[in-house]
């Protein structure tokens, strides 16, 4: 699934959040000079990354279409490109065992009683108690990371292969997709159910992601207001990272050519040859 329909929320994700996060840096760097130097804006692009991670629930038994568009999300509200590809697998639901239901180790009966104290079924308050989901999710999505040498022979080593794609497809487009350097900074971003409408049923996938998929992109957990106990909750799940964020500002692509041309020349001997000595 391609989540390109998104493009409108990561937009106005990222002016909003720029602004924010500019304006704060502002703020401390007055009191703060030296911390403030520590987060100067640099140079980076946006790097293809590309794993898959198993998502296990019993708060949410999501479809295909509702996993992908959620996780996409996600991803996008963390600093992904807005072209996320989301592929979930197998999105079957399973029971589990009958006997680790029948019983409420809390009051020691049915836990499906229609007597309990709160005067509704355990079933009505959690319909999906005893089933289980267990889903394959392949993610390919753009990240920024910081440009350095290394990265730099990577972008040079995939203009190549875009160039080999260009002429065994006939599409021209592909080799002129020259990656784009921009400005970035390490950011606060808060997900919640204001930013992009979490519920408290997708407190397992987003607690998941956090532990599987956000090392991998480099975002850290700063905070996090939630709880999921294996259950759904009625509260959104919150959790605040600190990511690699696009300022709004373009950088030139360095030239190797001006490079090469910067190079001091090597300088010509001013010692005179030695004249032959007199016979």
């Amino acid at each position: 699934m391609t989540a390109s329909p998104l493009s409108k929320i990561n937009a106005a994700w990222n002016s909003c959040c720029t602004g924010l996060a500019l304006t704060l840096l502002a703020a401390s760097g007055a009191a703060l000079g030296a911390e403030a130097g520590a987060n100067e804006p640099i140079t980076a692009v946006y790097k293809a990354h590309e794993f898959s991670f198993q998502y296990r629930g019993t708060s949410r038994l999501y479809t295909c279409p509702e996993l992908e568009q959620r996780v996409a999300l996600i991803l996008i509200g963390v600093g992904a490109r807005d072209d996320v590809k989301v592929n979930a697998r197998s999105c079957n639901f399973s029971f589990m065992p009958e006997e680790e239901l029948s019983i409420d180790p809390t009051f020691g009966r049915d836990r499906f009683d229609q007597s309990d104290r709160w005067g509704s079924s355990s079933r009505m308050r959690q319909p999906n108690r005893g089933r289980e989901q267990s889903t394959s999710i392949h993610i390919q999505a753009m990240f920024p990371v910081e440009v350095t040498p290394k990265v730099l022979e990577e972008l040079d080593k995939d203009k190549s292969r875009r160039e080999l794609v260009s002429r065994v497809t006939g599409n021209a487009a592909a080799a002129f997709n020259d990656p784009i350097l921009f400005e970035a900074q390490r950011q606060e971003v808060t997900l919640s159910h204001r930013s992009i409408r979490l519920q408290g049923e997708d407190c397992d996938l987003l607690e998941q992601m956090s532990q599987q998929v956000f090392r991998r992109l480099n975002v850290k957990v700063v905070r996090r207001s939630f709880n999921c106990n294996g259950g759904a909750s009625r509260i959104p799940p919150q959790i605040t990272v600190e990511s690699l964020l696009p300022t709004g500002k373009l950088k030139p692509m360095p030239d190797p050519e001006k490079k090469n041309e910067s190079a001091p020349e090597p300088e010509e001997s001013s010692a005179q040859p030695a004249e032959p000595a007199p016979q």
